[in-house]
This record gives structure tokens, C-alpha cells and sequence, in this order.
């Protein structure tokens, strides 16, 4: 789960708040259960809990539910925020070159410039960094143009990556259900992870530690 650090650091809670924020969310009882009077007493002071009214000889902790303020709290605390200017101008910048890429393809301009804002506020890698970065994982992409079959380019390329569709480089669903952005979903953090000496290197020539 993604979690936006600055929303949570407004509230005066403890990290395992949002371990139990979640449970409460979620009514795992199991969760429900390891409730303390402490956790209780600090989430309740911030009016982010209600009590429901629950079946006789329930534990009393079973009827605890986040209040309006606490799910506003929680659907905040995964928000990655409105698109800014400079992911419109590298979502335009990055249109155009699938655009003209062989097989390249742009299916949702919309989209693609919320999943680039999503992986800017997940990862913090944003601005020049961020340019710099996407160009390598463009470089390093597999393009019919070369001549090379896939087979010949990623055996020549060891950071070789297949990505035809722009909507899908910053975060690739699994299937038009998955909703949550993590991550491990993610085709360009996962060239970020397996090339970051490579990439470390490129930013610092370039005097973007």
C-alpha cells in the first residue's frame, strides 16, 4: 500500500496507528482484538473512530468503525495527488516520442499522466531526475526500427526491457480490476531496481544527487 508521508505526519499518530487504522478499515477482528487502550484513546481524541451497535456478547472492540474523518483520513493517506505542470509537460514529452515509436502506444493521455504523478509521489523521483531516468528506460527499450529481432536486442542489451505501451511504464495493472498502485506493478521501478548503479551514475555526471 502506498502511503503519502506528509498527510500522515499532520496527524498526531504513532506508525502502528496505521496498522490498526487499516484493521478498523478493513474489521479484521484479529486486529480488532490487539486493539490497546492507548492506540484506542489516541485515535478516538481525533474524532477518527465511531461505535456501531454490535451482537450481544461480541467483544466490544467488533463494533469499532473509522467515523467519516477517520475514512477521509485513510483515502488521503493514499492519494498521490492532483497532476502538476511538470508531469504535463513530461507526459507530452514522452507522448510524443511513443507517438512516433514503431508500435508504440498511447491509449490514455489521462491516465498515463496520473500513474507518472503516481510514481513521482511513490518514489520521489521527480523534476531532471526523473527525465533522466525515463530516457534510459527509453533507450533501453526494445524498438522494431533497430532491426534486431527481440531475441537478438535483449541478448545485445543486458538492460533490455519490452514496453510498447506508455500507459503501462510507470504502473502496468494486472487486470482491468486492480485499482492499487504498488510498486512491484511497476515496469520502470523495476529498471530503476535492477540497474540503479547504472542509473546512480547517469544522475551524477549529470549533477542530480
Amino acid at each position: 500500500m502506498y502511503i503519502n508521508i506528509s498527510v500522515f505526519d499532520k496527524y498526531n499518530l504513532e506508525p502502528q496507528d496505521l496498522y490498526f487504522l487499516a484493521g478498523i478499515k478493513q474489521v479484521e477482528k484479529e486486529v480488532l482484538e490487539k486493539l490497546t487502550g492507548d492506540v484506542f484513546n489516541r485515535l478516538e481524541a481525533q474524532s477518527l473512530l465511531t461505535s456501531i451497535k454490535g451482537k450481544k456478547g461480541d467483544n466490544p472492540a467488533y463494533n469499532i468503525r473509522l467515523s467519516t474523518k477517520g475514512k477521509k483520513l485513510m483515502a488521503d493517506l493514499s492519494y498521490e495527488g492532483a497532476v502538476d505542470s511538470e508531469t504535463d509537460i513530461i507526459a507530452d514529452w514522452l507522448i510524443n516520442i511513443y507517438k512516433s515509436k514503431s508500435g508504440g502506444i498511447v491509449k490514455n493521455k489521462t491516465e498515463t499522466k496520473k500513474r507518472i504523478q503516481w510514481f513521482k509521489t511513490a518514489t520521489q523521483i521527480k523534476g531532471n531526475k526523473l527525465a533522466v531516468l525515463l530516457q534510459c528506460f527509453i533507450q533501453d527499450t526494445f524498438n522494431e526500427q533497430d532491426g534486431l529481432t527481440v531475441k537478438e536486442f535483449m541478448e545485445q542489451n543486458p538492460r533490455g526491457v519490452l514496453s510498447n505501451m506508455l500507459d503501462n511504464v510507470c504502473w502496468s495493472p494486472t487486470s482491468l480490476y486492480d485499482r492499487y498502485k504498488t510498486l512491484d506493478k511497476s515496469p520502470l521501478w523495476q529498471y530503476y531496481e535492477d540497474n540503479t548503479e547504472y542509473i546512480n551514475k547517469i544522475w551524477e555526471s549529470k549533477n542530480l544527487e
